[in-house]
Formats: structure tokens, sequence, C-alpha cells
């Protein structure tokens, strides 16, 4: 029960003068025990100025229903206007309405009109619209314990109150609640039906879902129905018309889903078909929870007068609003009853004229049809009813009561087309990834059935959405309730084939030890998604993630290749030369002569050579002397050579040796000639030395003319000789004098002594002087017979 204080209402008065602008803290709700009240889950209660309704009730946020919109144009009704405009329609009478409440004088209840406020959205009774929400009524009235205005979305209160009108009750409310009644909302109204059948739509819904659940704290309402053949256990032997199907009084305690109260018991569901949640934040409206649309019903007398009262009210307080929203114009008798015939499939034509279509419509009526709902277009050929809604009209000629209603016919021309944004094809060649999801058919009769065949075989598919699907061509025959059917097919396409990588490339390392190798991913094709490169050497490490990777040393490297699928490998080798570069010891050939240029370097031989050689020999001074591999004419000394190819450079030496001095000839000698005029003088060559090669001789006289060709010379005459020695380098000459005596051998007249005696042999011969005689000096007498008779100078 729920309790305020009298200290509590006026430490409100006091602190609060403008009650309907502020915000209002309910001291305690007390629930089923004394120790358990609302203000643990729900500790402010909230009331919005009348100023704040209207303009909410102008102004519904989107998603929100419309409650009270001027521009809706209905805010002009009174509650008899709201009545018969917007609740009732078909063939019914209506008088005696009145909206108001009973407030308890003694042992009777009395009667009084709710005043009607000028600010629509103010009262306990107006219309509404769905407008842009999901509210599951149009459009209709509705009846609330506070303001109309205050249903409006979004759900911001957790406890959302209005304080009314205090002393508001019923009698029929108190004897169902066992509560004392406020803020009561009560519209009564006599009705004399042409059919035999009253029934109407509502949904009900509070602010007390789902924290008053089994708890003794609930706000109540009924439809109480009165009249003839009646007799039922509310006033004026009424019955209350707010049930479910099952029997079971419309109420929080008997429509809601699971959880736990505000007393902390858990409570399971209960009629939860019939229950809607609207949860905090909701946009649809304030109220917490509501029922599904109900509908209330029940048998009359045509042309006796009943009296139905709608009533609604907060138990014991004020707090927590509560509110009855009904169908416009589903308050009717059953007149005119129908029945929309069963779906055809296109191109079958429906006959809306059968009797199956208006059974159980009040006897006597006389039926036509129409494109309108006001009946002023004909429909010519109702036997053969095309697709679409039709109204007919059913009239008693006796009482002149018409009634209009709509009658669909379904044709079924099935549309099934795919939800485009949803289709996936298989992602990776030869996966099973695929997925179609169709839009919801139209043309058609719901509920639907569905069966797939993949590439004309059957495919165990039966549902609008099927997955997991590999490539193919799936066929879809969606079947309505009616038995027709749409068929569509829609392809699942896959990559052309699965990863591949071409043979990937290598560029070789150029100089042995160096890291100037290359590799090149081959070809990569049929790629899904993003393609990533991890290449690795033996050892195992990542040397680069890109398709190319230089600067690499030789070795094997192997390249994985991954895209969103799957991966590939393949390894390449990059090489390099077997060894570097060297240079076997170059070799020369001596300077043939002493200080001669002849001396020749040839490098020794280069193996592992890459690119081009270039060769350098330079000697002691730096200077290059050659730029081939073996360079000649070159003077005695050390000679240093540089191969150099593309990768590197090797270096030797070699030294060009001479003889160790040049020809040298020592003076030559001579034996002069014995005697004056005669050959027999010799040269002799003095000793050659640091000959090179053959040594020739050549003597030459005087007269330049060669007297002989060895190193000594006989029978020469007196004179100058001149010597040549050459070898295979030079030459040299000295010169040697043959003398002889100054004068050839001289005898002067040699004297005699005659013989005194004739014939004596007592003369004498002495020999004149002799000069220039060369060695001995011989003499010989001889006389004329020739014959030796003397060998000294004197011969006597």
């Amino acid at each position: 029960m729920k309790k305020i204080t009298l200290t509590t209402i006026l430490g409100l008065l006091f602190f609060f003068t403008e009650l309907s602008a502020q915000e209002i803290n309910v001291p305690i709700r007390i629930g089923n025990t004394i120790t358990k009240n609302k203000s643990a889950a729900k500790s402010n209660v909230t009331t919005k100025s009348s100023a704040t309704a209207n303009a909410l009730a102008a102004l519904a946020a989107v998603g929100s229903i419309d409650v009270a919109n001027p521009a809706a144009g209905n805010n002009g009704y009174t509650a008899d206007g709201l009545v018969r405009n917007i609740l009732t329609s078909g063939c019914l009478s209506i008088s005696n309405v009145r909206f108001g409440y009973y407030k308890k004088n003694g042992n009777n209840w009395d009667w009084t009109n709710h005043t009607w406020s000028s600010t629509a959205g103010d009262r306990q009774l107006g219309y509404f619209n769905k407008s842009t929400s999901t509210f599951p009524i149009d459009e209709g009235l509705l009846i609330a314990t506070g303001k109309i205005s205050s249903a409006m979305g979004p759900n911001t209160f957790t406890n959302k109150s209005d304080s009314m009108v205090s002393e508001a009750s019923d009698p029929d409310l108190t004897n169902i609640s066992g509560q004392t009644m406020r803020d009561a909302a009560i519209l009564e109204f006599n009705f004399v039906p042409d059919g035999n059948l009253v029934e109407f739509k509502f949904v009900f819904a509070s602010e007390e879902y789902l924290e008053y659940v089994n708890t003794q704290f609930n706000d109540a309402f009924g439809f109480f129905l009165s009249g003839p053949g009646i007799a039922g256990t509310y006033t004026n032997n009424a019955v209350n018309l707010s049930q479910l199907p099952n029997g079971d009084t419309v109420t929080i305690n008997n429509i809601h889903s699971s959880g736990v109260n505000v007393n902390g018991v858990a409570f399971p569901d209960k009629n939860v078909a019939y229950y809607l949640n609207n949860p905090p934040a909701s946009l649809v409206m304030e109220y917490d929870g509501s029922t599904t649309v109900l509908t209330a019903t029940y048998p009359v007398t045509p042309g006796q007068t009943y009296k139905i009262k709608m009533a609604i009210a907060d138990a014991s307080d004020q707090l927590y609003d509560a509110g009855v929203f009904l169908k416009a114009r589903s308050f009717a008798t059953n007149t005119l009853v129908i029945t929309n015939p069963a779906g055809v499939c296109s191109p079958n034509t429906v006959n809306i004229t059968a009797a199956a279509v208006t059974a159980g419509s009040t006897a006597g009526l006389t039926y036509t049809y129409w494109r309108d709902a006001a009946a002023t277009i004909p429909y010519t050929t109702p036997t053969a009813a095309t697709a679409g809604t039709y109204y007919i009209k059913g009239q008693n000629l006796v009482s002149g009561c018409s009634d209009i209603k709509p009658v669909v016919v379904t044709v079924s021309n099935i549309v099934v087309t795919e939800n485009v944004a949803s289709h996936v094809d298989v992602k990776c060649f030869g996966q099973s990834t695929g997925a179609i999801t169709l839009n919801n058919p139209t043309g058609g009769v719901a509920p639907y059935t569905y069966s797939w065949k993949k590439n004309g075989a059957a495919f165990a598919g039966t549902t609008q959405t099927i997955t997991n699907l590999g490539v193919g061509t799936y066929e879809a025959t969606v079947t309505d309730a009616s038995g027709c059917k749409g068929v569509i097919s829609v392809v699942i396409t896959q990559p052309n084939a699965a990863l591949a990588l071409g043979a990937s490339s290598k560029t070789d390392v150029t100089c042995f030890g160096a890291s100037t190798g290359t590799v090149t991913a081959g070809a990569v094709t049929n790629a899904v998604g993003t393609v990533t490169y991890s290449w690795k050497n033996s050892s195992n490490t990542v040397v680069g993630t890109t398709a190319t990777v230089s600067n690499l040393p030789a070795g094997t490297y192997t390249l994985t290749v991954t895209d969103t699928c799957s991966s590939q490998s393949n390894s390449v080798t990059i090489g390099q030369p077997t060894a570097a570069l060297t240079l076997a010891a170059s070799s020369k050939t001596d300077a043939a002569c002493f200080g001669a240029s002849t001396g020749t370097v040839t490098a020794g031989a280069v193996t592992n050579s890459v690119g081009t050689v270039t060769y350098s020999w330079k000697n002691s001074s730096n200077t290059v002397v050659g730029t081939t591999a073996t360079v000649s004419n070159l003077p005695a000394g050390t000679y240093t050579l540089t191969v150099t190819d593309s990768c590197s450079s090797k270096t030797n030496t070699v030294t060009i040796g001479q003889p160790s001095a040049a020809l040298a000839l020592a003076a030559s000698s001579k034996t002069d000639a014995a005697c004056f005029g005669a050959s027999t003088g010799t040269v002799t060559a003095g000793a050659v030395t640091n000959s090179v090669g053959t040594v020739t001789f050549s003597w030459k006289n005087s007269s330049n003319t060669v007297v002989g060709t060895t190193a000594t010379i006989s029978n020469l005459p007196a004179g100058t000789y001149t010597l040549t020695v050459t070898d295979s380098c030079s030459s040299q000459t000295n010169s040697v004098t043959i003398g002889q005596p100054s004068a050839a051998l001289a005898l002067a007249a040699s004297s005699k002594t005659d013989v005194t005696c004739f014939g004596a042999s007592t003369g004498t011969i002495t020999a004149g002087a002799v000069t220039n005689s060369v060695g001995t000096v011989t003499f010989s007498w001889k006389n004329s017979s020739n014959t030796v008779v003397g060998t000294t100078a004197t011969v006597s």
C-alpha cells in the first residue's frame, strides 16, 4: 500500500509552491512487507507542468507515440465526440456519454464529471496515434490515471506519476483491488447494437511493471458491460470484459515476464505471450511495460440498450501512472463480419460474394461491393476479384443502418529477391563459407516455407538464410500459406583458383663473401585480401617481408606468401663466385743489357675474377708504367702489379734484373813487327768483361779495313789497329799500334884489305857498319863460288 504521511505532505507544500513543475521525492511506498519500499528501486517521482505536457503533446519524439497533438485535429472533441468519432463504428446507437469518476459518499457512490482542461495533454482522456513508433495500435483513445501527454516516450522516468484527482474512485475497481482508488478516469456510455456481438481492441500499460508484480499494489482497470441478459458480479450486474482468452483478468499480476519484485521475491513468467517490455530509454512510450493488443468481446441482443464503463485508477496513492489504449473504431457490433478469403495463386481470382466472406454477420443484410471505404466507387467484378483491398457494405434495409468493412483479397504473386547486402561468396577457393539471405517475400501470404537446391539437386536448407555454402548455383523455392510458390536462383562464386606462387627469382652475389644478392617473389595469383611476404634464410631467420629483398649474402632463401586464405612457399639459392679474386706470382724477363729498357713483367694467373679485370703496373716511383697483363721495354727495377675486378684487387711485385755492369774492354796489346816493313805484328784484344751474349771482335787498320775478327790477329804490318768488341748489348773500342824498326837493316860499305900477294890468302874483308839491325846480326861471307867463307864481321 502506498502511503504519504501528513508531515511529508506539509513539507512538500512548504517547499514547492508549483507542484506540477517540480520533482517530488516519494517518501515510501510500502510493499507486501513493511521493510520493503519503492524508493529502493525508484527513489524519485517526477511530474511535468501543464505547459511542459502541452509542449510534449505537440512535439512527440521521433520513435514515440503522439498524444493530444493539435495537428491531429481531435483535441476539440469532448468525450462524446471522441466516442462517436474515434472509438466506435458500425451500427451502434450511442447515448449518455460521460467522462468522470465516482466519489464515495457514505454508503453511496456519487458521479462527478472530470474537468475538461483547455490543454488537451493535461486531460486523462484523449486522442493518440502511433506516429513514428512501433506501438501496435495505429490510433485511438487513451484513458490514463495521469496526464495523457505523460505517456509519450522516451521512457526516461522509472516511476512517472501525475497527481490528478485524489478522491476520484470507482466502486468496481475498489472491489477488484481491495484498495482505495485514486486518480480514476472513467468513460461511460450507452449503446444499442445492431448485431449480436460487441467487441473492441485495447492495450493496457503501466509504470508498475515489473517491480510491483505479485504485490498488493496493482493499479486497476476494467471494462464493465451491463444490460439485458447480463448477470455479473459488478455494479448493475455488469461483467468485466478485460480478460484473456483463458479467463484470467488483465492485471499486472496476471501478465508479465519473470523477474524480482520490490520485496526481493522472484516470480516466473505468466501469460508472457501477452506481455511487451518497454525498457529504459525506449522511445515508444513512458510506461515500463504493456500487454499486446487484446480483444474484449461479449454477446449482446440486437436492438437492446447496454452500458459500457471503461475505468482505470491508481491503487492506494497517486503514484505510478497507468493507461489503457483503445483502438480507433474497434468498438463495434458485429453487424457486418468480414472474413478475408483464402489467398490464391496468380493468375487466379477470388469471389468475394461467397457466403463464407460475410459469415457471422447479422442476418438480413444486403451486401454491395466497393473500391473505397466511403462506398462511392462501385466494384463491378466482385466474383472475380484480383489482389487488393475492397469494401463490403452490409445494410439493414429495415433500420437503414449500414456498416462498411474492408475485405482483403490476396493473390499470391510471390516475388523473391536476394538481400544483396548480405550475400557472401566463398572467400577462399575450395571452402564452404558462402551465404545467401533472401529478403522477406512479397506478394504472398505469410508464413513462408523455404526449400533449396544446389546445381539442380536437393540441398538441406529450409530457412530464409543458408550458410556454409560452397561454389554453385542455389535455387530457392518459397511457398506461402496458400501454397503459391516463388523461385529465385543465386550463384555463389569463389576465386578462380587457390593462391598460387610462381617460381621466385634471384640475383647472385657479385663478389665472393659480399651481401649484394637479391631475391624476388614469383608472380602471386588468385590472392584474396592482403598478401604478405616472409623470406627466411637457412637459419630460419626472417630477412625480409617484401616481394623483393636486397643486400643478401649467398645462401638458400625460403619465401612464404600468405593471403587471407592460405599460404604458398618456394625457395631460391643466391650463388656467388667460388672464391675471391686471386693473383698468382707474377714473372719478369730481366733487362738483357745493363741500363737498357728491355725488361718485361707478366702478371701471374688471375683466377675467380668477376667482371672486367684491369692491370696497373707501377715502378718504385709509384708511376704507372703499364695497364696490361704484360708490360715490356722496362728498365731494371721493382714493379708492383695491382689486379682489380668488379669486386676487389690483388697485388704482387717483381724485380727486373740487368747485368751488373756494361760491356768493358781492357787495353788491347800488340807485338810489333820485328822487321821494318815486315808483317809480323800481332794485336791482341784486351780482356772483355760484362759481355752479354756472343762477343765479336773486329780489327780495323787505319784504312778502316777489317784485318781480323778474332781476339788476336797476327801477321800484321806496322800500323794502328782499332778493335771493336761487340756483344748483344753494346760495343767497346780501343786501339793499338804495331811498331817496327825505324828503318830496314842497313849495311854500310864493307872494306877490305887486299891480298898482299897475288894468289895469297891474306886479304881481309870487313863488314860495313851495320845499322837498324834487329836481333842478332849474323854475317855470312860467300865467295864468288857462293861458298861461305866467313861468318863474322871481319873475315881474314
